[in-house]
């Protein structure tokens, strides 16, 4: 009896851990979306600043993992968050842990969040209508590198580039529509020229052929009128 006793006790201090974890993560789930970390980054100092929201600090705390951190590390009472300001690699690793009862000291949440650098001139009021250049487009990663000096140049030089290709083809279609009416003129006068000098070469025949049809013309119609004289008379 002694023995089973024993065992019993020892299933539910193996289980209690395992039990008041799923208990301590169930409660924090329900407050995660508001200790959603989020990142910001600066492309004058060509690093991070990194916000961690702390909406109720007395249950749950975050979990350092870096030297960095602590000496960075300084509360925005305003935001109520903790912000990182100069972090420069390229991923974070931060713990959230409850403070309170039973969940005391207990992990809830463990996650490591990928940095990226994103374009700073994405935004930028000197892209508007010029979203296609290279350096104001959302997915170029280098544009981080470039300074503003740099990136205003580049994009002055693709405007008039892109201005100047403009005028081209609006001087190039209306060559063509010039050419075209020309080659239409040029076409009917061409034709005409062609009729004349057949003619001029070909007189005697042309005569010829004048005098038949307009012969073939008479009897046609004296023809019509004589079988409708006869018609009239039977």
């Amino acid at each position: 009896m002694n023995k089973f006793r024993c065992f019993l006790l020892t299933i539910v201090l193996i289980m209690l851990p395992t039990t008041t974890y799923a208990d301590c993560q169930s409660d924090f789930e329900k407050n995660e979306p508001d200790f959603k970390v989020t990142y910001e980054y600066n492309a004058d100092t060509d690093d991070f600043t990194i916000i961690l929201p702390v909406p109720n600090v007395n249950n749950y705390g975050f979990i350092f993992y870096h030297s960095i951190d602590s000496s960075n590390a300084a509360e925005n009472n305003g935001k109520q968050a903790i912000i990182i300001k100069g972090y420069k690699k390229d991923t974070y690793t931060y713990g959230i842990k409850a403070n309170t009862g039973a969940c005391k000291d207990t992990v809830v949440k463990q996650e490591t969040i990928k940095l990226e650098k994103t374009n700073p001139y994405v935004n930028d009021p000197l892209c508007k209508g010029n979203e296609e250049f290279i350096l104001c487009q959302k997915d170029y990663n280098y544009a981080a590198e470039i300074n503003r000096e740099a990136f205003e140049s580049r994009l002055k030089a693709y405007i008039e580039s892109k201005d100047d290709k403009d005028t081209q083809n609006k001087d190039a279609t209306k060559d063509n529509k010039d050419s075209q009416k020309t080659n239409d003129d040029n076409n009917k006068d061409s034709f005409i020229i062609r009729i004349i000098n057949y003619i001029s070469e070909n007189i005697v025949n042309t005569i010829a052929i004048a005098i038949f049809i307009i012969s073939l013309m008479v009897t046609i119609v004296l023809k019509i009128k004589s079988e409708i004289r006869s018609r009239r008379l039977e």
